[in-house]
Formats: structure tokens, sequence, C-alpha cells
């Protein structure tokens, strides 16, 4: 299998009619990190007070993936023009005859992506970045979902060990940080969007251009601070809640052990699709257990 994306959007008044046909990192109608099909599942449990953080391949490998530079999702189709850039491409797909010939050529498209977005670094004012897409699922022990949550991203240092919101108000641990914060907010986390029919599941679209670039800012901070996750909600259960607030902050910039193999991976990949699965510990209340007199 080959996948090909444009690089190009539609006019902006098209943007107007139609949502997304004007964003950053699609073609017009779809995200090149939605196109690649190059799907990671990470499994957050929370149901230990530690943690733990793992991640899962798709057993068939990696599916090659090619940006074809200039053109928007409805001229990326050749139509009978052999000068079109898509054709050299598919001729190019078209001649794989193995396992062999498919890796090369996935190598190739990745390098030639790669160098087509260190070209629009150089492009001014700003030139296309790099995103990745995640779709997050929420669930409690029992693997029901969890429909009301708040998942968080914050900018800390290894001193927020747990949730530091008192009163509803920030701590002095999230307070250090919150004009980078508010950056990650405003610029790395560009849209999220729930599910319109099961809202456990929720999109965020990140620009991995300005985390790179948030990130670098942070490395020159004499306390190292870093990108972490936290996450509050509401159980669907009457008189059951989460333990949310005993949660540590989850480092992002930390690779994640894959499952079953000593291997590791990062949490943030440009071009991907990355299915994140989210258990939490309950907690019964008292009234849980009360019955009524007979």
């Amino acid at each position: 299998m080959f996948v090909l994306s444009g690089t190009s959007t539609y006019a902006k008044l098209e943007g107007l009619v139609a949502p997304g046909a004007t964003e950053d990192g699609s073609d017009g109608t779809v995200r090149a990190a939605s196109a690649s099909l190059d799907s990671v599942r990470i499994v957050g449990d929370f149901r230990l007070t530690t943690p733990n953080v793992t991640l899962e391949r798709q057993p068939n490998g990696r599916i090659a993936f090619k940006l074809v530079e200039g053109l928007n999702h409805s001229e990326i189709v050749p139509r009978d023009d052999p000068a079109h850039p898509a054709m050299d491409i598919i001729l190019r797909c078209l001649a794989v005859k193995d396992g062999a010939d498919y890796a090369r050529v996935e190598d190739q498209f990745n390098k030639e992506n790669a160098d087509f977005y260190e070209r629009q670094k150089a492009q001014r004012p700003r030139g296309i970045h790099r995103y990745q897409q995640f779709i997050v699922r929420v669930l409690d022990d029992m693997e029901v979902e969890v429909d009301d949550y708040q998942l968080s991203f914050h900018v800390v240092d290894d001193a927020a060990t747990v949730s530091t919101w008192k009163d509803g108000e920030p701590g002095a641990e999230l307070k250090r940080y919150q004009q980078y914060t508010t950056r990650l907010r405003d610029t790395v986390i560009v849209h999220v969007q729930p599910h319109t029919v099961r809202p456990s599941y929720r999109t965020f679209f990140i620009d991995l251009d300005e985390k790179d670039a948030l990130e670098a800012e942070l490395r020159q901070l004499p306390q190292k601070p870093f990108i972490a996750m936290n996450i509050d909600a509401i159980s669907p259960t009457p008189n059951v809640s989460f333990d949310t607030d005993d949660l540590h902050y989850v480092r992002l910039d930390q690779p994640i052990k894959e499952a079953g193999n000593g291997r590791t991976a990062e949490f943030f990949w440009p071009n991907t699709s990355t299915l994140v699965d989210i258990y939490l510990r309950p907690r019964m209340g008292r009234e849980i257990f009360d019955f009524p007199e007979s």
C-alpha cells in the first residue's frame, strides 16, 4: 500500500464555506496526519499510583507515505497528464516487486518528506509545518467510557509531582511557567474536537514545529522544565469518583516502551494519528454501599 497526500490547501473563499479547507498541515480535505495511516496506540494505565504508559504498533508495519508538493486534494490525481508531479511517484510505486523494494521506496519517501519540511522552514512569513493527530479515549477500570473529562497540558519541572490546583487556581509550580503553558495551548495545540456521538473520544491536532521551538527555549532554563499531561474526570457512575488529584504529571518528552519487547518510541512523531487510551482508577463513595432499611 502507498498513500499520497497534497501539501497545499484551497482558496480562502472556499475555506469560509468548508471549515478546514485552508488548514495548515492538510491538503484542503484530509490532514497529512490522518492520511498516512501509520498509527500507533499508546495505553496510559492510571489505575496504579504510578502511571504505566506503553505503546503498541500495527502488526503490518509502516506504510509508505509521500507528500505531493504544491497540490491540494482535488489536484493530486494526474488526469492523463504525463508531466503531473504525482505521475513519477506512482510509477515508482508500481515498480516495487518485493519487500526490499518497498522498504527502499518508503525510506526515499521519508527522506523526501523531511527535505520538504526542511525547505519550508526557510519560507517567510510561515511555511508548512509538521503536525500530529492524537485520538484520545478515557475509560474506567471496567472499560466503561468516560465522557466528562479534561486533558490538560502544562509546562512544569520536577517539583510538580501531583496535581497542584487549589480552589480552582493553579499552584506555584504551575504559575512559574504560566507564560510557556499559555504558549503551549495557543500555538502547539491548534485544535481540539470531541466526537459528536461518543464524547469519550477527542482529537488533538498538534503543531510539532511550534512544539520543538517551545522545547528549545525550555532547555535553556535552569530548572529544565518540560511538557507534561494531566487529567481530571467525572465518573459516569453515581457515587464514584476518580483519584485524579493524586496522579503525577506525565512527561511527554520521554521514550515510551513498546509492549512485548524492549524497544522504545517517541510520543511525538510527524504525520501520524496516534490512538491514546487512558484508564482511570475509581474511588467508591460511602453512599454506594448504603442499603435502605427494610
